[in-house]
C-alpha cells in the first residue's frame, strides 16, 4: 500500500478512536454515536462527554424503536410483525454495544435487558401471519399469480421459521402452481437447412433451454414431448421460425495500385562528361493487383408466444442476421524491390466455409436462441 493511503487510513482509525460520538448524535446518528462514546469508555471510563452522549444516544434510541413498535401494532397493516421484528433486532444490536462496555453498565438505570425473548415470539408472530395468508392464497391453485403470492409467503416463512409447521411441505408445491410452464416447439419453416443444421438447431435449443439451469425459479421451458407427462397444462407456446434464409452469395472484385520503393536503388549509370560515368539512383516500382472474394449468408429468426388459455399471440418478434467471410491474394508485376520486404499473399483460399459454416456462424443462431 502507498505511504499516503496508509497515512489516511492511520488518521481515520485515530479519529474513530478518539471520538466522544457528540458529533454523531448532534447529525441524529444514534448507532454511530453509541458506539463511538461506548468505545471511549472502554478505554476511558471517566469520560464524563463520553458518558453524556452515550446516555442520550441510548436512551433515545430506545424510545425512538419502541414508539415504532408501538406504531406498528396500532396501525395494524399486513404482516406488521416483521416491521416490528426489525424495530427489535436494532434494539438487541443495541443492547449487544451496551453489554461490551463494562463503563456504560452504571449509566442506564434500571439495567437494560436483553431482547431475544421479544425477538422470538414477535418471529413466532410474523411467520404465522405469513404462513396464513400463504395458505389463504395457495386455496386458489388454479390461479397462478395467487399461487406465485403463495411461493412468496411460504419463502418468507421458511426466512423466519426454517421448519415453521409444514412449510418445507407447501413451499414445493406452491413453486409447481406458481411455474410458467412454457412449450417450445420445434423449429419451422426449415427446409432450405439440411438434416446436420436442423439437429444442430434442436441441440442447441435444448442446450440453452431444457438441459441446463432455467432463467428464472418460476418459469420452466420444455419440448412438447416432455409436457404430455406433467400434471399441470402448460400456460405459453413459443414458436420459432427461420425464414428468409439466404446461402452463399459471391462477390468478386480487383483493385490495381503501383507501388513504389521507400529508397532509392541503382538502376543504371550516365556519363557526365567523357570520361566521368556516374550511377543512376531511383525509387523502383511496381503493379500491385489485389483480388478479392466476399462470401456472405443472412436469415431471419421469427419467434412468436402464444396464450394456450386463449390461444391468442401475446408477442412475436423477429431477428435479422448474417455472417460474412472475405479473402485476398494478390498478383504482382515489376521489381519486387517497391514492396519494402511486404510479403504477399499470392494464392486464394481454397478451403471457404460452407453453407453449414456461415448458418452456424450467424450470432441468432450461435448466442441468441
Amino acid at each position: 500500500m502507498k505511504a499516503p493511503s496508509l497515512l489516511l487510513l492511520v488518521i481515520a482509525s485515530l479519529f474513530v478512536r478518539c471520538a466522544t460520538g457528540e458529533t454523531a448524535l448532534k447529525k441524529g446518528r444514534l448507532d454511530l454515536a453509541i458506539k463511538q462514546s461506548s468505545y471511549r469508555l472502554t478505554k476511558r471510563p471517566s469520560h464524563t462527554k463520553a458518558a453524556k452522549v452515550f446516555i442520550a444516544a441510548y436512551q433515545a434510541q430506545e424510545r425512538i424503536h419502541q414508539d415504532n413498535i408501538q406504531l406498528q401494532i396500532r396501525n395494524n397493516q399486513p404482516f406488521k410483525w416483521e416491521d416490528v421484528l426489525y424495530q427489535y433486532q436494532r434494539l438487541q444490536q443495541n443492547f449487544q454495544q451496551f453489554s461490551k462496555c463494562a463503563a456504560c453498565r452504571s449509566l442506564i438505570q434500571p439495567l437494560p435487558r436483553p431482547y431475544t425473548e421479544s425477538i422470538e415470539q414477535v418471529r413466532d408472530l410474523a411467520a404465522a401471519e405469513r404462513y396464513e395468508a400463504g395458505v389463504l392464497a395457495f386455496k386458489q391453485q388454479g390461479n397462478r399469480q395467487a399461487c406465485k403470492e403463495a411461493f412468496a409467503h411460504f419463502t418468507k416463512v421458511k426466512q423466519l421459521r426454517s421448519s415453521y409447521k409444514d412449510v418445507e411441505k407447501l413451499l414445493p408445491l406452491a413453486k409447481e402452481y406458481a411455474t410458467l410452464r412454457v412449450v417450445i416447439e420445434p423449429f419451422k419453416d426449415v427446409h432450405s437447412l439440411s438434416k446436420n443444421d436442423y439437429k444442430y438447431l434442436e441441440d442447441k435449443l435444448a442446450d440453452a433451454l431444457f438441459d441446463t439451469r432455467q432463467p428464472h425459479e418460476l418459469v420452466r421451458f420444455y419440448p412438447p414431448a416432455l409436457a404430455r407427462y406433467d400434471s399441470i397444462l402448460p400456460h405459453h407456446l413459443i414458436q420459432l421460425s427461420f425464414t428468409k434464409y439466404s446461402s452463399q452469395s459471391e462477390t468478386l472484385s480487383s483493385s490495381c495500385t503501383t507501388v513504389e520503393s521507400n529508397q532509392t536503388y541503382k538502376v543504371g549509370t550516365k556519363k557526365i562528361n567523357d570520361t566521368t560515368e556516374v550511377d543512376v539512383m531511383e525509387k523502383v516500382k511496381g503493379s500491385l493487383t489485389t483480388h478479392r472474394r466476399e462470401l456472405s449468408a443472412s436469415c431471419r429468426l421469427e419467434f412468436k408466444i402464444i396464450d394456450l388459455d386463449t390461444e391468442r399471440p401475446l408477442h412475436s418478434d423477429y431477428i435479422n442476421d448474417w455472417a460474412d467471410w472475405a479473402d485476398e491474394w494478390h498478383e504482382f508485376s515489376g521489381d519486387t524491390r517497391a514492396l519494402n520486404g511486404k510479403v504477399l499473399t499470392t494464392s486464394k483460399n481454397l478451403f471457404p466455409p460452407s453453407d453449414t459454416d456461415f448458418f452456424r456462424d450467424m450470432n441468432c443462431v450461435k448466442n441468441q436462441i
